[in-house]
């Protein structure tokens, strides 16, 4: 095993993500309340201070809202995290000189590459332990060839199918909502993902996570089936972020 990934949250509630190593423990966002976070890690037999830092994508609230009170690394983009500090003070960032470039963090390799999103410099992350690659990439506004190029050759992946379509458009969210979601900065959909699985499809590929899915436009049974078309003739395990208890941790 070289890495162990949970999806603690993920939603327009909150989104983090645990990846350990054997000597390395790093969280993606931190949109988690400080008790949860405790509670969530203590069944790793890890506390707060185990985390070597949080790697926050991008400054919306449902991706850094726990980060106030927890006294741990922070690691992103230098225009994010200038957005952070204007909510949030005495937080310990680190400001990682050529981001783009890639840096350690423990024994993982962390490589950064940029989204579509509506913030100031939103970013996936590939983490690799081994030989084996993780990508995350959620908050999607749409396929990029730098996205496919960053995912293609992982083992593991965990991908946003936000919303299904139809949903979105016959919901209750007023026009200019739906319109920022479905923007080209916006979020991706269930055909989108399903689009996005197909180019990134290898050989190494083990294990498949989907998250970011709304309550509001889409179900669960929607984007997992969806997802499911991408991979049928695969031996892919398919998860869904929401129902990954601590027993369905993936190790890959």
């Amino acid at each position: 095993m070289a890495l162990k990934i949970c999806s603690l949250c993920s939603g327009s509630k909150g989104n983090a993500t645990l990846v350990m190593s054997e000597k390395t423990a790093v969280l993606i966002d931190c949109g988690i309340s400080p008790t949860k976070l405790k509670k969530e890690l203590a069944d790793f037999n890890l506390s707060v201070g185990d985390l070597n830092c949080v790697l926050i994508t991008h400054e919306h609230s449902d991706h850094i809202s726990g980060l106030g009170k927890i006294s741990v690394p922070v690691i992103s983009a230098h225009k994010t995290l200038t957005q952070i500090a204007r909510r949030f003070d005495g937080l310990r960032f680190v400001d990682t000189e050529n981001f783009d470039l890639g840096f350690e963090v423990g024994d993982l390799t962390v490589q950064p590459f940029r989204i579509p999103h509506d913030a100031a410099y939103p970013v996936g992350y590939s983490i690799f332990k081994d030989g084996t690659r993780a990508g995350f990439a959620t908050d999607i506004g749409h396929i990029t060839q730098g996205i496919v190029n960053n995912l293609k050759g992982s083992s593991f992946l965990l991908l946003e199918s936000n919303y299904d379509k139809d949903m979105l458009i016959n919901g209750r969210y007023p026009q200019f909502l739906k319109e920022r979601i479905a923007a080209p900065n916006g979020h991706l959909s269930n055909a989108e993902c399903k689009n996005l699985l197909e180019k990134v499809i290898s050989p190494a590929l083990k294990c498949v996570m989907i998250g970011h899915i709304s309550e509001e436009n889409n179900r669960h049974a929607l984007a997992i089936d969806c997802a499911k078309k991408a991979l049928f003739d695969t031996s892919v395990t398919l998860l869904d972020c929401f129902q990954t208890a601590k027993t369905k941790t993936v190790e890959v």
